[in-house]
């Protein structure tokens, strides 16, 4: 059968606009980019907890009714109260809790009848989700529970929470064809976490360049009052632990201080009203946006407006806010952590910092606080990631991989 001829289903915790973060991105982009190219596609959600069961262009809407989804997780955290006390647990909550939403998805999946079923991991919905007849089933594994245990930058996570998590993973992994991870990282993680003896392959998340095109720029620096040509910078998922929330006070505070000029600054993500308003108070010449989760639409407007970004992340399976960052044209300064070496080419579209070493991390960040190089910066990143076609060429893999008739064959198989 021609690829073009086949019926393909992308499964994700959400879509925009209900929903955002980077596996959600990761899969609407694949949708999108997968329907652009003239591919009969749709896309299936598990975690819209809130929305109304419909399709809406092409995405079928399913959840766990709200009450039921807090009540699980009510009841998984008693138990892990009990059995590892003073140790942070969710994972195992992620998956019952996701459970309603991916067994209401079987009886659209079946009417589709895909030929290709693309899944992702955090939730585990192949658990839950049958084996389509007739159907190669891919894993896109960007998650992984194993990699948050015996981590010391944090709060200690369940260990058990994650064995059991990654238990209810191997059974799924049962119904698997191949298995796809966005990194050399993740895949060399996923190797040492799972029984899998299938095909495993690297190819990079997608980011479809015509929806990115698409969105208008939201230049919020009128909003801030600030200049036309002033430094704006775009620091991803602020609030998050993970992503290194306890370095934005003080890169707000080093950069305002190296600089008479105004700046502003782009915190995407949930922040807690403390750290907004100590952010705010930092100096005259600072100015904060952190408007919340917004869509990806609303997230990527305001992204493009952005002069570059900084991303303090600890933990990263290959980095979708990043990636989305330098195809927006904006060079990143990140830790050299996870999968963010596999996006990043130091000097040429933004700067990798030791782990860890964040007086390294401020200095390629002042670098950029120059209007004449950051511009040169704009030029390289931009000219790099036009020549290194990373949607074509990531889908060209992808569409390798699914055009392989025989199971437990895939092309650059590692």
């Amino acid at each position: 059968m021609n690829n073009r001829f086949k019926k393909i289903a992308v499964v994700s915790p959400s879509a925009p606009p209900l929903g955002g973060g980077g596996i959600t991105s990761s899969h609407y982009n694949l949708y999108k980019a997968l329907k652009d190219h003239g591919y009969e596609v749709r896309m299936f959600t598990f975690g819209d907890n809130n929305a109304k069961q419909q399709i809406e262009n092409d995405i079928i809407r399913r959840g766990t009714p709200p009450i039921i989804a807090k009540a699980i997780r009510l009841m998984t955290g008693l138990y892990f109260k009990c059995i590892d006390r003073s140790k942070i647990s969710y994972q195992l909550a992620d998956i019952v809790a996701c459970s309603i939403g991916s067994l209401r998805l079987n009886k659209p999946l079946k009417q589709f009848n895909p030929d290709v079923l693309i899944l992702p991991d955090q939730g585990c919905p192949g658990f839950f989700i049958s084996r389509q007849r007739n159907c190669m089933t891919i894993l896109c594994s960007h998650h992984n529970p194993m990699r948050f245990i015996n981590e010391t930058l944090w709060h200690a996570h369940s260990e058990k929470d994650a064995h059991l998590a990654v238990k209810i993973e191997n059974r799924a992994l049962q119904k698997i064809d191949k298995v796809i991870c966005p990194s050399r990282y993740m895949a060399d993680v996923f190797r040492k976490t799972y029984r899998f003896d299938g095909p495993l392959e690297v190819i990079p998340n997608i980011v479809d360049r015509n929806l990115i095109s698409s969105i208008r720029i939201n230049d919020v620096r009128r909003i801030l009052s600030l200049p036309a040509d002033s430094a704006l910078i775009y620091i991803p998922s602020a609030g998050s632990e993970f992503k290194g929330s306890r370095y934005i006070i003080d890169i707000v505070r080093r950069l305002a201080k190296h600089t008479k000029d105004e700046i502003g600054f782009y915190l995407s993500g949930d922040l807690d009203s403390h750290m907004i308003q100590k952010l705010s108070s930092i100096s005259d010449n600072v100015k904060i946006y952190a408007p919340g989760h917004l869509s990806f639409h609303e997230n990527i407007a305001l992204v493009k407006a952005c002069s570059f970004a900084i991303s303090p992340t600890l933990i990263e399976s290959f980095g979708m806010a990043i990636l989305e960052a330098v195809i927006c044209g904006l060079p990143v300064v990140t830790f050299n952590v996870g999968g963010t070496s596999e996006i990043i080419e130091p000097g040429e579209n933004g700067f990798l910092a030791p782990y860890l070493d964040f007086e390294k991390l401020i200095q390629f960040s002042i670098k950029l606080l120059d209007r004449e190089y950051r511009s040169n910066m704009h030029t390289k990143t931009v000219a790099l990631m036009s020549r290194k076609s990373h949607t074509d060429n990531a889908l060209d893999d992808l569409l390798s991989c699914i055009g392989s008739e025989h199971p437990r064959v895939c092309r650059s198989s590692i």
